[in-house]
């Protein structure tokens, strides 16, 4: 057997009073996924159990890598010939470092040749790279950087045989059992380099947080790769001692990028998201700078594009951006009502009553709020046909709807999320957990208070 394939489909996942993970390992010419789990269910000491063995070929795993398109070549080539010569690989953490490691022995039949600083004589690196694959680790948090710690240490790189380099970093994944449509806070895009900034339509999913991932909102993770493939240009820029900005000219248009750019791609397909994604990276590296500067970078960056909501409410009141949300409290009885009304009011919203779903739909005629707070059980029109109108209604399907009841039911749950409900609590739920949730709602589709007033 050779190397582990880092854990990339579960983590933190609880069953049977123990944590599980999936995790793979190679055998010749296959790749074995199984479960683990930890278990002191059937004795007072712990047991490892492993299940769900499934046998896959080696491009089974070169998918769990997440590698960006531009990057496919290059790991078919390392993973489908096994030629001689060296892969750098890179990560900023010697955590990282380790993943990326196991990940690569795992799916080639590369020899693990140490770190870079081990070596103090370069020959012993060409002997071995002459006869076989070999991987040579780097800390860095970028393909290029690293790439130029092999010019620090006066490497030639045809006597090297480089074949390229892989920087690394991963983020936490977003959890597929809660994971909900929204839109992104222009706080965040705000965040990004103008080129970056998504521009088309793109599914931004958000995990809501259930019973799978431990309420986190987030299960397993995701590799954001930046892949350089070396080619006689890179040599001869390498050799001629060019600056870091030429070697980037160069191989930015021949499909390198930086960690974030990557990133930002994996996010606006649902993968991953921003929060998680900035917290590896957030820009990108001094000398990629100058190509994303403009609204749309020389080599298009992000495939799919996005609408700017900068400059304009998500949900214009009679075409006017309001100074604070609006929340529609649609409640029928009159003491809930009107703690709800005051309890809004308090934390700085605006407010919008109606006695149930009919009253509702009628008040959604002259204008639309920004968030919709509504109990379940209603004469007339309930939550569960006010939601279910709203969500196939083109006009307000964008609108968040909060919904209260006194109904404690998994069947229940299940049916109002379906439905399209994008959060649900009990009617006993505590005022600043309840204004909380209202806020994180709002956050999603960029209308909370601290969004509009910079407080």
């Amino acid at each position: 057997m050779h190397g582990w394939l880092t854990d990339r489909t579960s983590s933190g996942e609880t069953i049977s009073g123990g944590d599980s993970f999936k995790s793979s390992v190679r055998t010749l010419d296959e790749l074995c996924t199984f479960k683990v789990s930890r278990n002191t269910a059937l004795s007072r000491k712990e047991t490892i159990v492993l299940s769900g063995f499934l046998f896959e070929s080696l491009s089974a795993g070169r998918a769990l890598l997440e590698v960006p398109e531009s990057g496919a070549t290059f790991i078919s080539q390392i993973t489908d010939h096994t030629p001689r010569g060296c892969v750098v690989i890179a990560s900023s953490t010697n955590a990282g470092l380790m993943l990326l490691r196991s990940s690569i022995l795992s799916i080639t039949e590369a020899h693990d040749a140490g770190d870079l600083t081990e070596y103090s004589d370069p020959s012993e690196l060409y002997d071995a790279a002459a006869s076989d694959l070999i991987v040579l680790s780097v800390q860095s948090s970028d393909s290029l950087d690293a790439l130029l710690k092999l010019r620090e240490l006066k490497i030639d790189l045809k006597q090297l045989g480089l074949l390229g380099v892989i920087c690394q970093g991963v983020a936490r994944g977003v959890c597929s059992s809660c994971a909900r449509e929204t839109v992104i806070d222009s706080k965040i895009i705000n965040e990004l380099p103008l080129g970056l900034k998504p521009k088309g339509n793109y599914r931004y999913l958000v995990g809501r947080g259930c019973n799978q991932c431990g309420h986190a909102g987030y299960k397993g993770s995701v590799a954001i790769l930046s892949i350089l493939k070396i080619d006689e240009t890179v040599l001869s820029l390498f050799s001629s001692g060019a600056s870091e900005s030429e070697i980037a000219e160069h191989t930015y248009f021949q499909g390198t990028a930086p960690l974030l750019e990557d990133g930002v791609k994996k996010a606006l397909t649902g993968k991953l998201t921003f929060e998680s994604l900035f917290q590896i990276v957030k820009v990108v590296p001094t000398v990629y700078e100058r190509f994303y500067l403009a609204d749309s970078a020389p080599r298009e960056p992000v495939a799919s594009r996005y609408p700017s909501y900068d400059s304009c409410p998500l949900f214009p009141a009679k075409g006017v951006a309001r100074q604070r949300p609006l929340v529609l409290v649609v409640e029928d009885d009159a003491d809930q009502q009107s703690i709800l009304d005051m309890c809004l009011k308090s934390a700085n919203y605006e407010t919008a009553l109606a006695r149930d779903g009919t009253d509702a739909l009628r008040f959604l005629e002259g204008d639309v709020p920004d968030l919709i707070l509504t109990d379940l059980m209603m004469p007339q029109m309930d939550g569960y046909d006010l939601t279910s109108k709203l969500k196939a209604d083109g006009r307000y399907r964008r609108i968040p709807v909060l919904v209260l009841t006194v109904i404690s039911d998994v069947e229940k749950e299940y049916a109002l999320l379906d439905l399209g409900a994008d959060d649900y609590c009990e009617k006993t739920i505590q005022r600043k957990i309840l204004l909380k949730r209202v806020e994180n709602l709002l956050k999603r589709s960029r209308m909370a208070p601290s969004a509009i007033t910079g407080s």
